[in-house]
């Protein structure tokens, strides 16, 4: 796939990552979304783009629950 590289693992830990997202209930995604702002205010991260940091937080919190 484009943008990947020759990392087939990496393409396919996003894409399930992303279906789990698409598919899992509101309650669960608002959830997420609600720890990963907490994160964000306790790290104090500064001059960031916070929605692509909170994606990211939601990102591993979903990869690492699959661990």
């Amino acid at each position: 796939p484009e943008g990947y590289k020759g990392d087939i693992e990496l393409y396919q830990e996003k894409n399930i990552i992303s279906y789990i997202w698409k598919n899992m209930p509101k309650e669960e995604k608002q959830e997420l979304i609600n720890q990963a702002i907490k994160e964000l205010e306790k790290e104090r991260f500064f001059n960031v783009d916070k929605k692509h940091v909170i994606k990211s937080i939601i990102y591993s919190k979903i990869k690492y629950s699959l661990i």
